[in-house]
């Protein structure tokens, strides 16, 4: 294989080889062992399949030629650095990307440091110097554990007394970073007041909701009525109520003719008088009963 003019390798159909410098091509689909049939040279590779091409870049992502010849003791040279967008490859002559660099990098071949494209992909800080992590926080954050982008909070003495913010040492800063405990506070005044169970969180709170009542999507701070009404039948409402009709908490039904509200408010039954009118009693015996 000439590895000095070419980006990628593509097998296909387990016996032909190409070479080209697209990447863009359509993956395997629903069935990715039509991908792998055996080369006919070697059988412990894969080279495609039929009407399916198996396309491997000449060197690992992030790397293409380095100095000197393109292929040392039958391996393709790739020693140079590249960084290009959607970690595709660059080509392996040039180092050059086909769309552009990632974030945090720039140049010809994408290996300097850029922090005046999307601050280098930092959080807050970005060190046009630094090779590896250059993303540095404000001070009063520290860089996150799970990310080195990204900042978080750093561990402050306790600021807090009551719900109002309280410097006891460090400096004003303190006060500004530190936690407000809304739900130490007065109801309507700190917090909302159809929150029906203020629940503190760092920076913020939120709640938990009564019985027929859910969380407000839109601000997680308060308690919205759920309608049930809009539910299904024997599921979120009785299947005895007729005409559901929402109820703040809760909900109450219409019923047909014939049929009572039932003493519990969400079901219907036969009315007492209707019930009674289909039971035959004669006049004699009622007489009867009397005298007795």
């Amino acid at each position: 294989m000439t590895f000095d003019r070419f980006l990628l390798q593509i097998n296909h159909s387990s016996r032909e080889c190409y070479c080209g410098n697209r990447y863009d091509y359509d993956r395997h689909g629903l069935k990715p062992s039509g991908c792998t049939s055996n080369c006919r040279g070697n059988t412990g590779e894969t080279c495609g399949g039929q009407w399916r091409i198996q396309i491997y870049s000449v060197c690992p992502t992030g790397k293409y030629k380095g100095a000197g010849d393109p292929v040392i003791n039958d391996e393709p040279n790739c020693e140079n650095e590249c960084h290009c967008d959607g970690e595709l490859p660059c080509f392996f002559t040039n180092g050059t990307c086909k769309d552009k660099c990632a974030t945090g990098w720039r140049g010809i071949t994408c290996n300097e440091r850029d922090c005046g494209g999307e601050n280098g992909g930092c959080q807050y800080q970005c060190t046009d110097d630094k090779r590896d992590e250059w993303c540095s926080c404000d001070e009063g954050f520290d860089i996150s554990s799970n990310d080195w982008r990204e900042c978080i909070d750093a561990q402050f003495p306790v600021c807090m007394i009551g719900p109002q913010p309280h410097c006891v040492y460090y400096s004003f800063r303190c006060c500004l970073l530190s936690d407000i405990n809304e739900c130490a506070g007065e109801k309507g005044e700190y917090y909302d007041e159809d929150c029906h169970t203020c629940v503190n969180t760092i920076g913020s709170y939120t709640c938990e909701c009564d019985d027929s009542y859910e969380l407000d999507s839109a601000t997680n701070q308060t308690c919205v009525d759920i309608n049930e009404c809009l539910g299904e039948s024997g599921v979120n409402y009785d299947k005895d109520c007729h005409e559901c009709i929402n109820t703040i908490g809760s909900y109450t039904c219409r019923c047909d003719h014939g049929y009572g509200l039932l003493p519990n408010g969400t079901s219907c039954g036969v009315k007492e008088t209707a019930r009674s009118a289909r039971i035959a009693v004669k006049p004699t015996e009622l007489i009867g009963s009397l005298k007795e």
